[in-house]
């Protein structure tokens, strides 16, 4: 559960972990560190973003 305050605290408070090999998390976490996202089109995010709440009920 978040304990964060705010908008963040908001989004994050039923948040859970379902990856659970610690080495495909630090994959997928460095995949998404190394990726330039000021530079995409809006509506590339968009479709990344429908995509994930698609895939995540």
């Amino acid at each position: 559960m978040s304990r964060q305050k705010g908008v963040l605290g908001q989004i994050f408070v039923q948040s859970q972990n379902k990856i659970k090999e610690p080495a495909m998390l630090y994959k997928i976490i460095d995949m998404i560190d190394k990726e330039q996202w000021a530079t995409l089109g809006a509506d590339i995010k968009g479709t990344i973003y429908e995509g994930l709440l698609e895939n995540n009920p």
